[in-house]
């Protein structure tokens, strides 16, 4: 709960530098700011998944839908569930019943492989480019109030840290 002045506590925020004491030992500095980053990288996450299926709601899209579509459309490669899911870093039941029901709203299609009946490829229809296509700028706005008054060099050092985080992640799968 902020206080009366309406802002919230520094340590409230995360920021672990705000509640610890000059002098205090390094490691333990890190391991609050190790806390503290997992923590808030975990709640950002989440807050603006939860803002972006809030603003989708009306076309009965929510984050995941919106890019498996964003995915079908832009990347240029044919994905069969497992590949999708994978991408969408989802379990494959979990997209199964997400391209049953986007199959059936006429957004996306399953087409057989060619070479191996087994297999097939989900792609986007052309409803689904249109759907993507109107709903892409709510996902633009989310985007915006998200990073609002975050500057470029403060967003390329984001990037740069969250890409070796996925390094450090990816490496524990190997």
């Amino acid at each position: 709960m902020a206080p009366p002045g309406g802002e919230t506590p520094r340590a409230d925020r995360g920021e672990a530098g705000a509640r610890r004491a000059e002098g205090a030992d390094p490691a333990a500095s890190l391991a609050d700011l190790r806390q503290d980053f997992a923590t808030l990288l975990h709640r950002s996450a989440a807050l603006w998944r939860n803002r972006l299926d809030e603003r989708l709601r009306p076309w009965g899209m929510t984050q995941t839908t919106w890019r498996a579509l964003w995915i079908l459309r832009s990347d240029g490669e044919r994905y069969n569930q497992r590949s999708l899911a994978a991408r969408l870093n989802i379990e494959t039941p979990t997209l199964v019943h997400i391209v049953d029901r986007m199959e059936s709203l006429g957004l996306l299609r399953r087409v057989p492989d060619t070479q191996d009946r087994r297999q097939k490829y989900i792609e986007i229809t052309d409803a689904g480019r249109t759907l993507a296509a109107e709903i892409e700028g709510e996902v633009l706005a989310v985007r915006g109030q998200m990073l609002a008054g975050i500057e470029a060099a403060e967003l390329a050092q984001a990037v740069a840290l969250l890409g070796r985080l996925l390094d450090n992640a990816e490496m524990l799968l190997a």
